[in-house]
């Protein structure tokens, strides 16, 4: 991760000046700004989430999704037995490691920071709903399987789990630009 911070600072020292951050092209400007509204998904892991994903509304449900990320358990069966394993790491492992590094910021109460209200601003109200929701519900989660006995480790995996099921909800929000308009 060090290498990713500094290439974004190379990046931002780059940058023209008075260029808006979500100024990508217009296929993928609505998709990195929504996603922008979920608490520690910020521009790198909305831009790099993006880039690996391409179109999240191809995936039917949620689970769909988190089985291409490779946040799903693994599992082992015979006959009537079935028994669970860990994460199956199957999918985009760079999505994921992305997913999972921003899933820590649910460690932390529910509240809309400064950073987030400005990122807020340009967002559709339907999002903002959805990643609200997103907050409250990670960000009582957390502590609660802390407090069962849970390791950070798998707690963050699990939130991570979900937030993607919250990135699937806000993408199928977004409207397709079409290709010339």
């Amino acid at each position: 991760m060090p290498q990713l911070a500094e290439d974004v600072g190379h990046y931002r020292e780059r940058e023209p000046e008075g260029h808006d951050a979500h100024q990508t092209t217009d296929g993928y400007r609505g998709r990195i700004a929504a996603l922008q509204a979920l608490r520690g998904v910020a521009l790198v892991v909305a831009a790099g989430v993006v880039a690996e994903i391409g179109d999240m509304r191809r995936f039917d449900n949620p689970r769909q999704f988190m089985a291409f990320i490779g946040l799903i358990p693994g599992e082992h069966s015979s006959g009537s037995k079935r028994k669970l394993t860990g994460i199956t790491k199957a999918g985009s492992v760079v999505a994921r490691r992305l997913i999972v590094e921003s899933s820590w910021a649910y460690r932390l109460p529910a509240k809309v920071g400064q950073a987030m209200m400005l990122r807020h601003q340009s967002i559709a109200v339907s999002i903002r709903g959805i990643a609200w929701k997103a907050q409250v519900r990670l960000c009582w989660r957390y502590p609660r399987m802390l407090a069962r006995g849970k390791k950070a480790p798998i707690v963050i995996t699990a939130v991570a789990r979900e937030l993607v099921g919250f990135m699937w909800a806000i993408a199928r929000q977004v409207k397709p630009k079409t290709i010339g308009a």
